[in-house]
């Protein structure tokens, strides 16, 4: 999808999120909408799943920043 979908996108998927009335697979690279809008997370490298948890643990997972973040995104 294109950048200037997302707003769009992300107000759908929030929509539908705070109904509870379904739940949603997402398959993403964006991290930012990946965090905004999940409840829990599980994280794949080369089709193996290297952490499952709540956005709080993926964010703190150093096999996660490892193998995708470099590092980069620590929970302030």
């Amino acid at each position: 999808m294109s950048q200037e979908e997302v707003p769009a996108i992300l107000e759908i998927l929030e929509q539908i999120k705070s109904s509870r009335e379904r739940t949603m697979l997402l398959v993403e690279h964006k991290m930012d909408m990946v965090m905004a809008l999940s409840d829990n997370i599980a994280v794949l490298k080369d089709g193996r799943m290297i952490a499952d948890g709540d956005p709080y643990e993926i964010q703190d997972s150093e096999a996660v920043r490892a193998a995708y973040l470099d590092g980069g995104m620590k929970r302030e």
